[in-house]
């Protein structure tokens, strides 16, 4: 069996060995406070402190995730051409055309290349909390004004009362002053029952006590909120594709430019700081590789012929992603097109040898006679 340059006067079986795409999906989280619409009254009602004042939001980079998926490495397209046509049985290829293996008898493909990280949970909220959704009481008050009208009569003119009743809304204060009496009585109820306190009716225990307990306190979260206001969280998330290269190694790539004011914007944007991604190599094979350099440029002086099966020793890199001088993410990636390509040499295989590959990385799983 011998591996030339591809001829096409000849017939011959291809294959090729694979590279990988990183992809990047970042996830970006916009954090937005709410102002209620009592809060310039909670502190002199509730004695609370820290209400928010005023709406505001800001993003946040909240979830970087790395996964790969491999394509077709067109410098690692090979042809096999065998004088023997028993030395190979069967060939198994993926249906990218991978190599996954040889001889193999129950041949399938069960695996997944790339590291996936859980993204956080979403938070999805409108604040439309209104003083009218939760008052026991009418937001119109009656209001009583006494105006003196002069009529003649005897013979002068005399103030006579008159008594005018009129609807008006209440004030903003006047409806918070209110909401903060329903606080006080919700906790009292909620004391009397924890208590076991009741107005002559059997008081309730177990399990209906544990659900009006939860009941009462979540109208009590409701009813601060109109004072303290609400912090309300929606996600969004951006991918970004690229195929490494040996050239981008030890090198810092912006992908992106993010601003807590303005979220995720492009890498030419003037506005915000550059996200950048930087590649390190573990080095796992840098000794064979610089052994195959040398041994290389003695095969070429000898115009030694390429005889076996190519496959891969893949190498493994660190992905950094850096912003604002601080490492916010990184993964560990293993990377076919970083590794170091090798032969299988073609005595080695034969009809009663079975070879299994991992196809998306190009590299020998197993080697195993069929016997075995």
């Amino acid at each position: 069996m011998n591996i030339n340059t591809f001829d096409y006067n000849k017939q011959a079986i291809i294959y090729a060995l694979p590279k990988s795409v990183v992809h990047i999906k970042v996830e970006i989280s916009k954090i937005s406070k709410h102002k209620a619409p009592f809060a310039a009254y909670a502190k002199k009602y509730l004695g609370i402190t820290d209400a928010i004042l005023k709406d505001e939001s800001e993003y946040k980079i909240s979830n970087i995730s790395f996964s790969t998926s491999p394509v077709l490495d067109t410098s690692c397209i090979y042809a096999i051409y065998s004088k023997k046509h028993t030395a190979i049985q069967q060939l198994n290829l993926t249906k990218e055309g991978f190599i996954a293996g040889v001889n193999l008898s129950n041949f399938s493909i069960k695996q997944n290349l790339g590291t996936n990280i859980s993204n956080p949970n979403r938070s999805e909220q409108n604040f439309k909390l209104r003083y009218s959704d939760y008052s026991l009481k009418p937001q119109l008050e009656t209001l009583y004004d006494t105006l003196y009208k002069e009529v003649f009569q005897d013979s002068i003119y005399v103030k006579v009362p008159i008594v005018r009743k009129q609807m008006v809304n209440k004030s903003t204060e006047r409806q918070a002053q209110e909401l903060a009496d329903q606080i006080f009585l919700l906790r009292d109820d909620r004391n009397a029952l924890i208590k076991g306190e009741s107005d002559g009716d059997e008081a309730p225990n177990g399990e209906a006590l544990k659900i009006m307990i939860e009941q009462l306190n979540k109208l009590e979260d409701e009813y601060m909120s109109l004072f303290t206001g609400k912090v309300t969280t929606n996600s969004k998330s951006y991918s970004f594709s690229l195929t490494p290269e040996k050239n981008s190694l030890h090198k810092r790539v912006v992908l992106f430019k993010f601003s807590k004011k303005n979220g995720i914007q492009n890498k030419n944007s003037s506005l915000g700081k550059a996200v950048q991604l930087e590649i390190l190599s573990r080095g796992n094979t840098t000794a064979l590789a610089n052994y195959q350099q040398k041994a290389n440029i003695v095969n070429t002086e000898k115009k030694v012929k390429f005889n076996g099966l190519f496959y891969r020793l893949p190498e493994n890199a660190n992905f950094y992603i850096w912003y604002n001088s601080k490492k916010i993410a990184t993964q560990l990636l293993t990377i076919p097109q970083y590794g170091v390509l090798k032969q299988l040499p073609a005595n080695a295989i034969n009809k009663d040898t079975q070879i299994e590959f991992y196809p998306y990385l190009g590299a020998i799983k197993r080697i195993a006679t069929k016997n075995n």
